[in-house]
């Protein structure tokens, strides 16, 4: 609705206002809240856990989540969960549009 209002498309301030994007942004904080939420319960059992993901794994494949958990670079740093859940939201939000079409 956003993009057939022209005083919408103009002014984020005016969008975040309105019903209509007061609602946006509730949805929006609905589906972050979904991500991390995920990030941190998979985070929380990999640490539990002692199995190394990549070695000696008793699972046949990982999950995405899982690699971007576990993958380092050459410093040992990982993604961080701002990235993760960038990842997360995508794979969440975008395999819904494929699998809806």
């Amino acid at each position: 609705e956003r993009i057939m209002h022209p005083i919408y498309r103009g002014s984020d301030f005016l969008f975040a206002c309105s019903k209509i994007g007061r609602d946006f942004h509730e949805c929006l904080r609905v589906c972050h809240n979904t991500s991390q939420t995920i990030i941190r319960e998979r985070r929380q059992q990999i640490e539990e856990s002692e199995e190394d993901l990549l070695k000696g794994s008793s699972k046949k494949h990982l999950d995405f989540l899982d690699i971007l958990l576990s993958v380092r670079d050459e410093d040992g740093k990982g993604f961080s969960d701002k990235e993760i859940q960038e990842q997360v939201d995508t794979f969440l939000f975008e395999g819904h549009d494929t699998t809806g079409s």
